[in-house]
């Protein structure tokens, strides 16, 4: 693989079959099409034209040659020198690069980055997938969805409830900008996400991710099997959370760790010329570790370590309803939100006691997303807790029953 540094002229970046330009006897001569660029124009049944790079000389000559090449789209231009004179183009292109001609042949897979001023000839799979995400994305974060389905959930005395969707697959993140979810869940370990593969196929997993879900958050849980290339990249182009499981053995409880990977990769991208962006990250709590803490009476503290430590926010899970207020109460004081995961739908009382608590937001089936927000609209915050406070009485007054049951009988044996 080559890499040529030059001047970028326009924006973009572009990734295609090299397809020098000739002259003969002081003529320029209009490319032919090469066999790689053949082969694709006989085997294609819709006409579709092969993408290519001309690689010329002079910019110039390249730019009044592109629009006259009719067998294929010419998607970039690097070239060796620039006139004064030289026409402009909105054709992603650098110049200025000596020995362009030299190391350059018909064929070969180019990639032209406008942007960086960078040109890789011959580049490995890694940098085609890099710059491949480059290419693919839709600017996520400044699309804007207006359609009423997007508008936030409130309550009827005025408290939003975030709802997003839980996406098992690329299909469900594609459906829950449809339903109009808040966010969009996905966990690594999934057919949305798989993890047990190499780094080449999680980006390319991740680019078909960021696709289905431009425009929303993404809040990936992962268990530390994402490579920080791949999460990193993905935080430049989409607005990320990255939730992982604190690891209590560590002095920085896995987070500033975690942070620290992150910021290393993240300068090594950046002195490689590769633009990255660190995502937020959140704290992933699943019940056993809740309830660890609640018997320790360790949970505040906890969660004010956590936030210490980088996070910005706390996905729960499998939680029952005195667990669910107790680290709802704890994230608020910790100035940390608190993120519910259902993987099933909620009945009335349920969604009520996430209201009650006080929750930031709730995950639910791509199915469940409508329903939900619709329920939220016919809450009052006020109704909800009484609901809440009576059910904990409820569950502690069975507790407590249930426990004399045992010592009753016990005594009696």
């Amino acid at each position: 693989m080559a890499r040529l540094l030059g001047k970028g002229l326009g924006t973009g970046v572009a990734l295609g079959t090299a397809c020098l330009v000739s002259v003969h006897r002081g003529f320029v001569q209009a490319p032919s099409p090469t066999p790689r660029a053949a082969e694709l124009l006989a085997a294609s049944k819709d006409a579709e034209h092969p993408d290519i790079v001309l690689i010329a000389h002079d910019y110039g000559t390249a730019v009044s040659l592109a629009s006259a090449i009719e067998w294929a789209n010419v998607v970039g231009i690097a070239a060796v020198t620039c006139g004064l004179d030289a026409p402009g183009s909105d054709i992603p292109s650098v110049v200025d690069l000596p020995g362009l001609t030299d190391l350059v042949q018909d064929d070969m897979l180019v990639v032209v980055d406008a942007e960086r001023g960078i040109v890789m000839a011959d580049p490995d799979g890694m940098a085609v997938a890099q710059y491949q995400t480059e290419i693919n994305r839709l600017a996520p974060r400044t699309r804007v969805f207006i359609d009423s389905v997007h508008l936030s959930a409130e309550t009827l005395d005025g408290r939003t409830v975030l709802v997003a969707a839980n996406a098992q697959s690329i299909k469900d993140a594609e459906q829950a900008l449809e339903v109009g979810a808040d966010m969009v869940l996905a966990m690594t370990q999934t057919d949305a996400l798989p993890c047990e593969v190499d780094e080449l196929s999680q980006r390319s997993r991740m680019v078909e991710l960021l696709d289905k879900t431009s425009g929303k958050p993404l809040l990936i849980a992962d268990r530390y099997l994402l490579a920080p290339t791949v999460v990193l990249e993905a935080g430049l182009r989409s607005d990320i959370t990255l939730a992982v499981p604190p690891r209590s053995h560590l002095q920085s409880l896995g987070l500033g760790e975690l942070t620290q990977e992150l910021a290393e990769t993240e300068a090594d991208c950046l002195s490689d010329g590769s633009l990255v962006a660190a995502p937020r990250l959140a704290a992933w709590l699943e019940m056993g570790e809740v309830v660890r803490l609640q018997e320790s009476a360790t949970l505040n503290r906890f969660l004010e370590q956590l936030a210490e430590a980088g996070a910005t926010r706390v996905l729960v899970s499998g939680l029952n309803v005195e667990l669910l207020d107790a680290v709802a109460a704890a994230g608020n004081a910790a100035a940390l939100p608190v993120i519910v995961l259902c993987t099933e739908s909620m009945d009335e009382c349920e969604l009520k006691c996430m209201v009650a608590a006080g929750v930031h937001g709730i995950v639910v089936p791509v199915t469940s997303v409508r329903a939900t927000k619709e329920q939220i609209r016919e809450l009052s915050f006020s109704e909800c807790r009484e609901t809440l406070l009576e059910l904990i009485d409820r569950d502690r007054s069975e507790a407590l029953a249930n426990n004399e049951t045992e010592h009753n009988v016990s005594t009696a044996q």
